[in-house]
Protein backbone atom coordinates (compact mmCIF):
# COMPACT_ATOMS: atom_id res chain seq x y z
CA UNK A 1 0.00 0.00 0.00
CA UNK A 2 1.34 3.00 -0.56
CA UNK A 3 1.88 5.41 2.30
CA UNK A 4 1.68 8.76 0.95
CA UNK A 5 -2.11 7.60 0.28
CA UNK A 6 -2.83 6.49 3.45
CA UNK A 7 -1.79 9.31 4.94
CA UNK A 8 -3.84 11.92 2.69
CA UNK A 9 -7.05 9.43 4.42
CA UNK A 10 -5.79 10.45 7.33
CA UNK A 11 -5.28 13.82 6.83
CA UNK A 12 -9.16 14.06 5.36
CA UNK A 13 -10.47 12.50 8.40
CA UNK A 14 -9.02 15.18 10.39
CA UNK A 15 -9.52 17.75 8.88
CA UNK A 16 -13.41 16.70 8.53
CA UNK A 17 -13.68 16.15 12.32
CA UNK A 18 -12.06 19.61 12.68
CA UNK A 19 -15.02 21.08 10.61
CA UNK A 20 -18.14 18.75 10.88
CA UNK A 21 -20.42 21.02 9.86
CA UNK A 22 -22.62 20.61 6.53
CA UNK A 23 -21.30 22.51 3.65
CA UNK A 24 -18.15 23.42 5.93
CA UNK A 25 -15.78 21.11 3.92
CA UNK A 26 -16.47 21.26 0.32
CA UNK A 27 -14.22 18.24 -1.72
CA UNK A 28 -14.29 17.58 -5.45
CA UNK A 29 -15.09 14.04 -6.33
CA UNK A 30 -11.83 12.22 -6.41
CA UNK A 31 -10.96 13.78 -3.00
CA UNK A 32 -14.24 12.68 -1.16
CA UNK A 33 -14.05 8.97 -2.87
CA UNK A 34 -10.18 8.94 -1.06
CA UNK A 35 -11.84 9.51 2.25
CA UNK A 36 -14.83 7.21 1.64
CA UNK A 37 -12.73 4.21 0.25
CA UNK A 38 -9.44 3.92 2.73
CA UNK A 39 -6.74 2.62 1.58
CA UNK A 40 -5.55 -0.94 2.45
CA UNK A 41 -3.02 -3.92 2.19
CA UNK A 42 -5.38 -6.49 1.42
CA UNK A 43 -7.25 -3.94 -1.52
CA UNK A 44 -5.39 -1.88 -3.23
CA UNK A 45 -7.03 0.86 -4.69
CA UNK A 46 -6.22 1.19 -8.16
CA UNK A 47 -8.03 3.90 -9.23
CA UNK A 48 -5.77 6.03 -6.62
CA UNK A 49 -2.64 5.73 -8.63
CA UNK A 50 -4.29 8.46 -10.55
CA UNK A 51 -4.95 10.46 -7.79
CA UNK A 52 -2.39 13.42 -8.27
CA UNK A 53 -3.90 15.48 -5.98
CA UNK A 54 -6.60 16.69 -2.94
CA UNK A 55 -8.92 20.06 -3.93
CA UNK A 56 -11.13 20.77 -1.15
CA UNK A 57 -12.69 24.27 0.08
CA UNK A 58 -13.27 25.23 3.80
CA UNK A 59 -16.00 27.40 4.38
CA UNK A 60 -15.80 30.20 6.57
CA UNK A 61 -18.49 32.28 8.38
CA UNK A 62 -18.40 35.64 8.45
CA UNK A 63 -20.81 37.43 11.56
CA UNK A 64 -22.83 39.64 9.96
CA UNK A 65 -21.75 42.24 12.11
CA UNK A 66 -18.09 42.56 10.27
CA UNK A 67 -20.44 42.50 6.89
CA UNK A 68 -20.90 46.01 5.44
CA UNK A 69 -23.61 45.72 3.83
CA UNK A 70 -27.07 43.26 4.07
CA UNK A 71 -26.80 40.05 2.26
CA UNK A 72 -27.65 36.87 2.36
CA UNK A 73 -23.77 35.86 1.53
CA UNK A 74 -22.40 35.62 4.97
CA UNK A 75 -19.41 32.61 4.22
CA UNK A 76 -15.96 32.98 2.76
CA UNK A 77 -13.89 29.86 0.95
CA UNK A 78 -10.40 29.13 1.53
CA UNK A 79 -9.94 26.83 -1.45
CA UNK A 80 -6.57 24.00 -0.69
CA UNK A 81 -4.94 22.45 -3.09
CA UNK A 82 -2.31 19.54 -2.22
CA UNK A 83 -0.09 17.88 -4.50
CA UNK A 84 0.30 14.07 -3.00
CA UNK A 85 4.12 13.38 -5.34
CA UNK A 86 5.71 16.05 -3.83
CA UNK A 87 5.68 14.56 -0.23
CA UNK A 88 3.10 16.67 0.33
CA UNK A 89 4.57 19.92 1.26
CA UNK A 90 3.32 23.27 -0.05
CA UNK A 91 0.15 23.09 -0.76
CA UNK A 92 -2.15 25.99 -2.84
CA UNK A 93 -4.14 28.45 -0.60
CA UNK A 94 -5.72 31.09 -1.91
CA UNK A 95 -9.14 32.98 -0.87
CA UNK A 96 -11.97 31.48 -4.08
CA UNK A 97 -12.37 34.13 -5.73
CA UNK A 98 -15.84 32.97 -6.37
CA UNK A 99 -16.76 33.94 -2.67
CA UNK A 100 -18.43 37.49 -4.38
CA UNK A 101 -16.00 40.06 -2.87
CA UNK A 102 -15.53 42.78 -5.16
CA UNK A 103 -12.32 42.58 -6.70
CA UNK A 104 -9.98 44.97 -4.21
CA UNK A 105 -11.71 43.36 -1.00
CA UNK A 106 -10.35 40.27 -2.39
CA UNK A 107 -7.21 41.27 -3.39
CA UNK A 108 -6.70 42.52 0.28
CA UNK A 109 -7.75 39.51 1.69
CA UNK A 110 -5.41 37.75 -0.32
CA UNK A 111 -2.76 39.07 0.37
CA UNK A 112 -3.52 38.94 3.88
CA UNK A 113 -3.74 34.92 4.12
CA UNK A 114 0.02 35.18 1.97
CA UNK A 115 1.49 37.35 4.02
CA UNK A 116 0.48 35.11 7.06
CA UNK A 117 1.84 32.77 5.55
CA UNK A 118 5.19 34.09 5.04
CA UNK A 119 5.56 35.73 8.36
CA UNK A 120 4.00 33.45 10.96
CA UNK A 121 3.52 29.78 10.02
CA UNK A 122 6.47 27.11 9.11
CA UNK A 123 6.10 25.51 5.71
CA UNK A 124 3.05 23.64 5.51
CA UNK A 125 3.13 20.22 5.14
CA UNK A 126 0.47 17.21 5.21
CA UNK A 127 1.28 17.32 9.01
CA UNK A 128 0.70 21.17 9.94
CA UNK A 129 -1.72 21.47 7.08
CA UNK A 130 -5.24 21.29 9.82
CA UNK A 131 -3.45 23.65 11.87
CA UNK A 132 -2.87 26.30 9.36
CA UNK A 133 -6.42 25.65 7.96
CA UNK A 134 -7.94 26.44 11.40
CA UNK A 135 -5.28 29.34 12.15
CA UNK A 136 -6.81 30.89 8.73
CA UNK A 137 -10.10 30.12 9.61
CA UNK A 138 -9.95 32.26 12.50
CA UNK A 139 -8.19 34.98 11.00
CA UNK A 140 -10.11 35.74 8.24
CA UNK A 141 -13.43 37.33 9.91
CA UNK A 142 -10.80 39.87 11.78
CA UNK A 143 -9.37 40.31 8.75
CA UNK A 144 -12.71 41.06 6.91
CA UNK A 145 -13.79 43.30 10.10
CA UNK A 146 -10.52 44.82 9.77
CA UNK A 147 -11.10 46.43 5.96
CA UNK A 148 -15.29 47.22 5.99
CA UNK A 149 -14.70 50.50 6.42
CA UNK A 150 -12.65 49.96 3.15
CA UNK A 151 -15.29 48.89 1.20
CA UNK A 152 -15.96 45.53 1.76
CA UNK A 153 -18.82 43.90 -0.27
CA UNK A 154 -20.58 40.41 -0.37
CA UNK A 155 -22.74 40.13 -3.26
CA UNK A 156 -26.18 38.45 -3.81
CA UNK A 157 -27.68 37.02 -6.83
CA UNK A 158 -29.51 40.15 -8.62
CA UNK A 159 -30.71 41.35 -11.98
CA UNK A 160 -31.39 44.36 -13.82
CA UNK A 161 -32.20 45.94 -17.16
CA UNK A 162 -33.22 49.20 -18.94
CA UNK A 163 -35.69 50.85 -21.17
CA UNK A 164 -35.48 50.74 -25.07
CA UNK A 165 -33.96 53.83 -26.29
CA UNK A 166 -30.55 54.48 -28.25
CA UNK A 167 -27.40 55.65 -26.79
CA UNK A 168 -24.70 57.38 -28.46
CA UNK A 169 -20.85 55.75 -27.19
CA UNK A 170 -20.68 59.26 -25.70
CA UNK A 171 -23.88 59.45 -23.74
CA UNK A 172 -22.36 60.60 -20.20
CA UNK A 173 -23.92 63.17 -18.26
CA UNK A 174 -20.63 64.72 -16.44
CA UNK A 175 -22.81 66.71 -14.43
CA UNK A 176 -24.33 63.29 -12.65
CA UNK A 177 -20.81 62.03 -11.27
CA UNK A 178 -21.83 60.88 -7.72
CA UNK A 179 -21.31 58.58 -5.07
CA UNK A 180 -22.67 55.29 -6.08
CA UNK A 181 -22.30 51.58 -5.89
CA UNK A 182 -22.18 50.24 -9.22
CA UNK A 183 -23.18 46.15 -9.66
CA UNK A 184 -21.87 43.96 -12.39
CA UNK A 185 -24.34 41.19 -13.80
CA UNK A 186 -24.00 38.52 -16.71
CA UNK A 187 -27.14 35.96 -17.64
CA UNK A 188 -26.67 32.99 -19.88
CA UNK A 189 -29.50 35.41 -21.91
CA UNK A 190 -31.86 37.34 -21.69
CA UNK A 191 -33.95 37.51 -25.07
CA UNK A 192 -37.20 38.17 -24.09
CA UNK A 193 -38.10 42.22 -24.79
CA UNK A 194 -41.13 42.42 -22.43
CA UNK A 195 -39.06 40.83 -19.28
CA UNK A 196 -35.81 43.28 -20.12
CA UNK A 197 -38.82 46.01 -20.40
CA UNK A 198 -40.23 45.43 -16.83
CA UNK A 199 -36.73 45.29 -15.69
CA UNK A 200 -36.06 49.10 -17.44
CA UNK A 201 -39.39 50.18 -15.93
CA UNK A 202 -38.58 49.21 -12.14
CA UNK A 203 -34.77 50.44 -12.86
CA UNK A 204 -36.16 53.49 -13.03
CA UNK A 205 -38.71 53.46 -10.38
CA UNK A 206 -35.59 52.74 -8.29
CA UNK A 207 -33.49 55.50 -9.36
CA UNK A 208 -31.01 53.32 -11.27
CA UNK A 209 -28.31 54.46 -13.74
CA UNK A 210 -26.61 51.55 -16.04
CA UNK A 211 -27.09 49.67 -19.01
CA UNK A 212 -28.13 46.24 -20.04
CA UNK A 213 -27.20 44.31 -23.37
CA UNK A 214 -29.02 40.98 -24.25
CA UNK A 215 -26.84 38.22 -25.87
CA UNK A 216 -24.35 35.04 -24.85
CA UNK A 217 -23.92 36.08 -22.25
CA UNK A 218 -25.82 39.14 -21.57
CA UNK A 219 -24.50 41.67 -19.68
CA UNK A 220 -26.17 44.32 -17.19
CA UNK A 221 -24.45 47.31 -14.88
CA UNK A 222 -26.18 49.02 -12.62
CA UNK A 223 -25.79 51.82 -10.72
CA UNK A 224 -27.18 53.48 -7.59
CA UNK A 225 -26.50 56.40 -4.98
CA UNK A 226 -24.21 54.81 -2.68
CA UNK A 227 -26.57 55.07 0.42
CA UNK A 228 -29.52 53.74 -0.93
CA UNK A 229 -27.74 50.34 -1.76
CA UNK A 230 -30.29 47.97 -0.05
CA UNK A 231 -32.87 48.99 -3.21
CA UNK A 232 -30.77 46.58 -5.27
CA UNK A 233 -32.32 43.83 -2.85
CA UNK A 234 -35.76 45.59 -2.86
CA UNK A 235 -35.52 45.77 -6.51
CA UNK A 236 -34.63 42.47 -7.35
CA UNK A 237 -37.11 40.97 -4.92
CA UNK A 238 -40.13 43.15 -6.64
CA UNK A 239 -38.45 41.37 -10.54
CA UNK A 240 -38.90 38.14 -8.84
CA UNK A 241 -41.83 38.22 -7.06
CA UNK A 242 -43.63 40.23 -10.31
CA UNK A 243 -42.20 40.42 -13.62
CA UNK A 244 -40.87 36.78 -13.51
CA UNK A 245 -43.12 35.07 -11.46
CA UNK A 246 -43.94 32.95 -13.91
CA UNK A 247 -40.35 31.75 -14.86
CA UNK A 248 -39.15 28.48 -13.87
CA UNK A 249 -36.67 29.23 -10.85
CA UNK A 250 -33.73 26.95 -12.83
CA UNK A 251 -33.87 29.51 -15.92
CA UNK A 252 -33.66 32.41 -13.13
CA UNK A 253 -29.51 31.98 -13.20
CA UNK A 254 -27.94 35.12 -12.74
CA UNK A 255 -24.47 36.12 -11.80
CA UNK A 256 -23.58 39.20 -10.36
CA UNK A 257 -19.60 39.27 -11.14
CA UNK A 258 -18.36 42.27 -9.64
CA UNK A 259 -19.61 45.36 -6.79
CA UNK A 260 -17.77 48.87 -6.56
CA UNK A 261 -18.35 50.51 -3.90
CA UNK A 262 -17.88 54.91 -3.91
CA UNK A 263 -17.67 55.11 -7.68
CA UNK A 264 -18.64 58.13 -9.51
CA UNK A 265 -21.45 57.57 -11.52
CA UNK A 266 -20.41 56.61 -15.46
CA UNK A 267 -24.11 56.38 -16.75
CA UNK A 268 -26.65 59.18 -17.05
CA UNK A 269 -29.47 57.16 -17.31
CA UNK A 270 -30.51 53.52 -17.31
CA UNK A 271 -30.36 51.78 -21.04
CA UNK A 272 -31.03 49.16 -23.58
CA UNK A 273 -28.03 49.27 -25.79
CA UNK A 274 -28.10 46.04 -27.57
CA UNK A 275 -29.54 47.36 -30.95
CA UNK A 276 -27.31 50.47 -30.86
CA UNK A 277 -24.28 48.36 -30.20
CA UNK A 278 -25.22 45.75 -32.78
CA UNK A 279 -25.31 48.35 -35.55
CA UNK A 280 -21.89 50.00 -34.63
CA UNK A 281 -20.37 46.95 -34.32
CA UNK A 282 -17.42 46.23 -36.46
CA UNK A 283 -18.84 43.71 -38.60
CA UNK A 284 -21.91 45.63 -38.82
CA UNK A 285 -20.00 48.77 -40.15
CA UNK A 286 -18.39 46.44 -42.65
CA UNK A 287 -21.06 44.89 -43.86
CA UNK A 288 -24.44 46.57 -43.53
CA UNK A 289 -26.19 43.34 -44.48
CA UNK A 290 -24.34 41.39 -41.60
CA UNK A 291 -26.94 39.56 -39.17
CA UNK A 292 -27.80 41.74 -36.34
CA UNK A 293 -28.25 38.54 -34.10
CA UNK A 294 -24.81 38.14 -34.34
CA UNK A 295 -22.97 39.34 -30.68
CA UNK A 296 -20.52 42.07 -30.18
CA UNK A 297 -17.12 41.16 -29.56
CA UNK A 298 -15.80 41.51 -26.13
CA UNK A 299 -13.54 43.97 -27.20
CA UNK A 300 -16.04 46.14 -28.55
CA UNK A 301 -17.64 46.12 -25.21
CA UNK A 302 -14.75 47.08 -23.37
CA UNK A 303 -14.00 50.26 -25.44
CA UNK A 304 -17.53 51.57 -25.59
CA UNK A 305 -17.34 51.33 -21.64
CA UNK A 306 -13.85 52.69 -21.20
CA UNK A 307 -15.28 55.81 -23.22
CA UNK A 308 -17.71 55.76 -20.65
CA UNK A 309 -14.97 56.11 -17.71
CA UNK A 310 -14.67 52.66 -16.35
CA UNK A 311 -11.51 51.82 -15.04
CA UNK A 312 -9.29 49.24 -16.78
CA UNK A 313 -9.71 47.64 -13.27
CA UNK A 314 -13.36 46.89 -13.39
CA UNK A 315 -12.93 45.65 -17.31
CA UNK A 316 -10.40 42.83 -16.29
CA UNK A 317 -12.57 41.35 -13.70
CA UNK A 318 -16.14 42.13 -15.64
CA UNK A 319 -14.73 40.91 -19.09
CA UNK A 320 -11.20 39.42 -18.72
CA UNK A 321 -9.03 41.82 -20.18
CA UNK A 322 -8.04 45.26 -20.25
CA UNK A 323 -5.25 47.15 -22.19
CA UNK A 324 -3.00 47.20 -19.14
Amino acid sequence: MNHRYQDAHDFLELLQAIFPLEGELIMDEPTSKLLHNPPSESEPYNWQQDLSELNFKLRVDIPKDSIKFLSQVDSLYIGCSLDLKTNHTNPKLWLDRHSHLDHSSWQQLSGRIENELKSELSIVTIENLTDTLTHLSQKLPEWVQEIKSSDLSISTPITIVQNPSSIGLEDHDHSNELMCTRAWFKFPSLSTKSKRNDLVNLAIKYSMTGFVMAGKPAWLAIEIDYHQVLEIERYWSEIKTVSWADIPSFQKKVTEVMREVKVKRCFGQMKEVTEFMISHSRKKLLNPHHNKSDHVEKEEIADWLRRLGIPEETLLVVLGFSRT
